[in-house]
């Protein structure tokens, strides 16, 4: 009997094809969730003299969306669990989200320690129930448009389907190239629109803001693999994001140091304590690895 020696070949094309389908659908899940729910509220006109409560229930449609349309294509169209792509259930996804959280408000409160004990600066807390409010609207905001949203979809469900075809390098650096892609696409769609959203409306897309895309990209992109789970990445990302509200000059922020202030041994205490914490994400499992290592021997 013969035995064609195309057909691994054709498997192999086909398998990439699909990966180029479930990828191209992925993308369209993030268009759609970042601009459909922006357009109906724009178009209904809601909370329109109340912007942060604007933001706020588009944040929870855009999050919804994202949630059930890669709900949609993992279980319908990759006839798969959505488990799978990188979830857990609820207390562990707990754990790792106030882990991914800490990895920033952890160097960032002792900074502000450091601060108080060396006199670089007068602080002062703003806990006054309108800035709470405010911070509060916007981390959840942040959760539902940034980082659960992208979370999700590139490091869930891309990255996912990715691992079932290639190694975890090439999975992971085109993971990385859509991620960093996906910002220009919203952009040229909402520019197209008219419409307001993923980057301000008004904003452009500068060299420097594609270098932040591709540092952040990589570091979340291993936090995915060395925690098996998108949960690490979603607490990291919420706080990045949101970390501008938290502290700076500006009366709206909950941590305020006067204009005054000798900024340059606050934020050189920051840089080296999250270098740190970079760092340590990496030698600590090579660490722990070789200690198994050696129990095993």
């Amino acid at each position: 009997m013969n035995v064609s020696t195309k057909t691994p070949e054709k498997n192999s094309e086909t398998s990439k094809i699909d990966i180029s389908k479930r990828i191209v659908l992925a993308y369209l899940v993030m268009i759609i969730a970042l601009t459909i729910p922006i357009l109906i509220i724009q178009y209904l006109e809601v909370f329109v003299d109340q912007t942060l409560y604007q933001h706020f229930v588009q944040a929870i449609f855009i999050g919804a969306v994202a949630v059930v349309g890669i709900w949609f294509l993992r279980s319908k169209i990759d006839k798969g669990i959505p488990v799978s792509i990188g979830l857990t259930n609820v207390p562990k996804a707990v754990k790792q989200f106030l882990l991914g959280f800490g990895l920033i408000a952890v160097p960032l409160i002792i900074t502000v320690l450091f601060s108080k004990i060396f006199g670089w600066g007068e602080v002062s807390f703003n806990f006054s129930s309108g800035i709470l409010i405010s911070v509060m609207i916007g981390f959840v905001s942040t959760f539902f448009t940034d980082a659960l949203t992208e979370e999700l979809i590139f490091r869930g469900y891309i990255y996912s389907n990715l691992k079932e075809k290639f190694n975890t390098l090439i999975s992971s650096l085109i993971t990385l190239g859509s991620f960093v892609l996906i910002p220009i696409v919203i952009f040229l769609v909402q520019t197209q629109l008219g419409i307001k959203g993923y980057l301000g409306g008004s904003e452009i897309i500068t060299g420097g803001f594609i270098i932040t895309m591709i540092f952040f990209g990589s570091f979340v992109q291993y936090l995915r693999i060395l925690s098996k789970s998108i949960w690490v990445g979603v607490g990291f990302h919420t706080f990045f994001v949101h970390m501008n509200s938290i502290i700076g000059v500006s009366d709206k922020n909950l941590i305020q140091y006067p204009t005054t202030t000798n900024q340059q041994p606050i934020q050189l205490t920051l840089m080296i304590l999250l270098l740190i914490v970079f760092i340590g994400t990496i030698v600590y499992p090579i660490v722990i690895k070789r200690r198994k290592k050696s129990h095993n021997l």
